[in-house]
C-alpha cells in the first residue's frame, strides 16, 4: 500500500529561505517533513534507510492523471505488471505534445483523514513514466483524477458542502476548491446548447433525397472563440424528415447570436417544406478535436479512470478481486450512468398527459423573489433551458415558482401547481404497498440501492399538455418539456414507467418504488448478475442513474424509511420519534388522556 505522508504547512522565512519543520506521527516511528521548495513530502521510517522508503509527491491540479516515475515503480511496485495502454488513451502535455509513458499500474492510496477528510483506501490508475531529472526529485504526481476520487468520497459521506464541516488541511482545501471551480467551468461548457433557426423569411422547399445548405442564426454563442458541433436537434420543434450533416464550425465570441451554415438532407420520399424561422439544427461544445495522421490511430480516445471516479467502492465489504469484477461490469453498462447534471435520460415509450375537468386556464401571478436568491434563480432557469427541461411559453396557464433550499445548500426550483391540480382528473394507478414489497427481501445478504438522475425529468410531457405546465417567473413565462414535480398524476405516470421497465424483474430480483430501486441477492455472484440485468434494462428504456446516489454491494442500507440487512427489516432509527420536547401540545394531550389508565 502506498501511504501518502501528512502535510505540514509552513511559511517563508523573512530572509526568503524556505523553512523546514518535522513532526512525529501517531505511531512514534514515522517522521514527516515538507520541503517548501518543491512542495513534496518525504517519509522516513526510523528502522529503515531513507533511500529505501523515501517517497515524494506533489499535487498537480494541471494534470488530469496520476503518474509515478519508473524508479519509484522499480523500488516499490516491481511485483505489479505494467499494463500497456497505447490503444486506450492518449496523453498530451499542456502544449499539445505527446507525453511518453511505459503503461499503467493500479495503486492503492490512503491519506491521513485530517488532511483529505476521509478514512480508507482509494484505488486508482497511475501512469508509469520514464525517469527524468524532475521525477527523480518528485517521483509521484497526484493528478486531479485522484483528487476527484477523494472529493467524491467526501461528498458521499458529508454532502456537497463537506468543506464547511469536514476536517481538511488548508492545502487540500485549496485543491478541492480549485477542482470544484474547474468542474463548474466544465459544467457551464457542457450545458451550452443553442438552437439554430433559419434566417429565411420565406418557406424553403427541399425535394425528396435532396441536400441543401441553409443559413441559420444561433440564439446564443459561447463567450469565447470555440469549436462547436452542428447536429440534428432533438427537440419537438425540429422539422420532421430532415437530417443535419454533423460538422464542426468555429463561433464566438458574440453577445447573443451568430450565423451558422447548415447542410440539410431530406431523407424522406416526399417533399419537405421548412417554414420561415424554423429550427434547423442545434449547437454543442466540441469536447475533443483530434486531427488524424498517417501514423496515428485516433479511433479511440478514452480514459476509463474518469468513469471509475464516479463510484466509491471502498465503503463496501468487497475484496480487491470483487471490486475489479464490479468495475468491469459497470464499465460495460457505463451508458446508464449520468456524467453530469445535464445528462438526463429520456424514456421514449411514455408521455405524461394532463386531463382537466374544464378548459378554463388556471392562472396565478408571479411571486416575489428575494434579491439574494435572484442570481441563483436565474442560473437555474438558464440551466433548465439549456438542458431542454423547459422552453419559452405563450401559454394562458401560469403557476408560480417556489424556491426551496436543498440539504446541500443549493437552490431547488419548485412549482405551485395546486390550481392546475384542482382541475386535474385523477389517474388511479396504484403505488406499491411498502410493507408488501419489503417482504421480498427475506433471506437477502447483499443490497444495491439505485437512484435515478432527476427521475421525473426523464419523462416527456405530451406536446398538447406542455402549455398547462407553464411556469411564471420575474423574467418570463416557461413551460416544461419534461415532467416536473408537483403534478397530481406525476407519481402514477412514473410508477407505471418503472414497473413497465422492470417487468419480470420487479419483486424477483429487485424492488421499485418511484425512482428508488433496490437490487437484492444472497451471494456476490448472484448480486453481480442481478445488478447487471437491472442496469441493462434501465438502459434499454433510456433511463439514467446518478452515480453519487447509488450505493453498491452493501450488507446494510436504508430503503423507504427502513433499515434492511441480512438480519431482516427494521425501522430507521432516525425516523423514530423517541422524545417529545417539553411544551408540545401533543405531549400534554397524551399525558392527560393516558393518566386515568
Amino acid at each position: 500500500m502506498w501511504v501518502m505522508s501528512k502535510e505540514i504547512t509552513t511559511d517563508d522565512r523573512e530572509d526568503g529561505q524556505p523553512k523546514y519543520r518535522s513532526v512525529t506521527g501517531a505511531d512514534k516511528r514515522v517522521t514527516y517533513k515538507l520541503a517548501a521548495e518543491t512542495h513534496h513530502y518525504a517519509k522516513k521510517d526510523r528502522r529503515e534507510t531513507n533511500e529505501d522508503l523515501c517517497q515524494g509527491a506533489t499535487r498537480d491540479t494541471g494534470s488530469q492523471v496520476t503518474s509515478i516515475a519508473k524508479s519509484f515503480y522499480d523500488r516499490h511496485l516491481f511485483n505489479q505488471h505494467i499494463e500497456p495502454i497505447e490503444n486506450i488513451v492518449r496523453v498530451v502535455g499542456a502544449g499539445g505534445q505527446e507525453v511518453p509513458f511505459l503503461g499503467y499500474v493500479t495503486i492503492h492510496v490512503s491519506f491521513p483523514e485530517t488532511d483529505v477528510g476521509i478514512r480508507g483506501t482509494l484505488t486508482t490508475l497511475a501512469l508509469v513514466v520514464p525517469n527524468n531529472s524532475y521525477n527523480q526529485r518528485v517521483p509521484v504526481i497526484i493528478g486531479t483524477n485522484l483528487v476527484k476520487q477523494c472529493r467524491n468520497a467526501c461528498q458521499q459521506i458529508a454532502g456537497k458542502n463537506f468543506l464547511q464541516t469536514a476536517k481538511v488541511s488548508s492545502a487540500w482545501k485549496r485543491v478541492y476548491q480549485f477542482v470544484q471551480s474547474q468542474d463548474r467551468f466544465l459544467q457551464r461548457q457542457d450545458s451550452f446548447g443553442a438552437k439554430v433557426k433559419s434566417t429565411s423569411r420565406h418557406p424553403t422547399t427541399i425535394a425528396a433525397h435532396e441536400t441543401k445548405i441553409l443559413m441559420g442564426l444561433a440564439n446564443s454563442c459561447p463567450g469565447s472563440l470555440t469549436q462547436v458541433v452542428v447536429e440534428t436537434s432533438t427537440g419537438s420543434d425540429q422539422v420532421a424528415g430532415i437530417v443535419v450533416t454533423p460538422g464542426l464550425v468555429t463561433v464566438g465570441p458574440h453577445k447573443s447570436s451568430c450565423r451558422v451554415s447548415v447542410e440539410i438532407t431530406n431523407n424522406s420520399d416526399h417533399t419537405v417544406v421548412i417554414p420561415a424561422k424554423a429550427v434547423l439544427a442545434s449547437l454543442k461544445i466540441a469536447k475533443d478535436v483530434i486531427t488524424p495522421t498517417a501514423t496515428e490511430d485516433t479511433a479511440t480516445t478514452n480514459c476509463n479512470d474518469d468513469f471509475s471516479n464516479l463510484f466509491y467502492l471502498e465503503a463496501t465489504n468487497l475484496n480487491a478481486e470483487q471490486k475489479r469484477r464490479t468495475m468491469d461490469m459497470l464499465k460495460k453498462v457505463s451508458y446508464v450512468f449520468a456524467r453530469d447534471q445535464n445528462d438526463l435520460g429520456c424514456a421514449p415509450d411514455i408521455e405524461h398527459e394532463i386531463h382537466l375537468s374544464d378548459s378554463i386556464p388556471a392562472w396565478q401571478p408571479c411571486r416575489r423573489v428575494s434579491p439574494g436568491q435572484l442570481e441563483e434563480f436565474t442560473e437555474s432557469i438558464e440551466q433548465m433551458l439549456s438542458s431542454g427541461v423547459i422552453r419559452e411559453s405563450k401559454s394562458p396557464y401560469a403557476s408560480p415558482a417556489v424556491l426551496v433550499r436543498k440539504k446541500d445548500g443549493g437552490l431547488r426550483v419548485c412549482v405551485d401547481f395546486r390550481k392546475i391540480n384542482s382541475k386535474t382528473i385523477r389517474d388511479a394507478y396504484p403505488l406499491p404497498r411498502i410493507s408488501d414489497t419489503l417482504e421480498a427481501l427475506e433471506g437477502a445478504r447483499w443490497f444495491c440501492s439505485l437512484d435515478l438522475q432527476s427521475g421525473y425529468l426523464q419523462v416527456r410531457v405530451a406536446e398538447k399538455d406542455k402549455p398547462k405546465t407553464a411556469l411564471t417567473t420575474p423574467f418570463g413565462l416557461y413551460e416544461f418539456n419534461r415532467m416536473p414535480f408537483g403534478l397530481t398524476n406525476a407519481p402514477a405516470t412514473f410508477q407505471r414507467l418503472m414497473e413497465r421497465c422492470l417487468s419480470g424483474l420487479n419483486l424477483k430480483i429487485c424492488l421499485v418504488y418511484l425512482d428508488d430501486v433496490i437490487v437484492f441477492a444472497r451471494t456476490f455472484e448472484e448480486m453481480l448478475e442481478r445488478l447487471e440485468a437491472v442496469l441493462r434494462r434501465l438502459g434499454e428504456f433510456g433511463l439514467k442513474l446518478k452515480p453519487s446516489k447509488c450505493k453498491l454491494f452493501q450488507t446494510k442500507l436504508t430503503y423507504l424509511g427502513h433499515v434492511v440487512s441480512e438480519s431482516g427489516v427494521e425501522p430507521d432509527p432516525e425516523k423514530i420519534f423517541q422524545h417529545y420536547p417539553n411544551g408540545w401540545r401533543i405531549h400534554r394531550e397524551i399525558e392527560r388522556n393516558c393518566k386515568p389508565f
